[in-house]
């Protein structure tokens, strides 16, 4: 088998590779309603309540 066949043979078995973006992205593309992003108050929020649980030392295990 050459080089060339045996990539494109492994070309063939290997799993597609996940979507750049979402299906929500699509939609709106395509000029269909999709659900509204959060608040950002919403987002701010839940970026603090990550900072205090990285602060008190639960992230990575600890």
């Amino acid at each position: 088998m050459t080089p060339v066949a045996a990539v494109l043979a492994l070309a063939c078995y290997a799993a597609a590779p996940a979507p750049l973006v979402g299906s929500d992205v699509h939609r709106a593309l395509r000029g269909e309603p999709v659900a509204a992003a959060p608040a950002r108050q919403a987002v701010a929020e839940a970026a603090r309540g990550a900072a205090a649980l990285h602060s008190r030392g639960r992230c990575h295990g600890r």
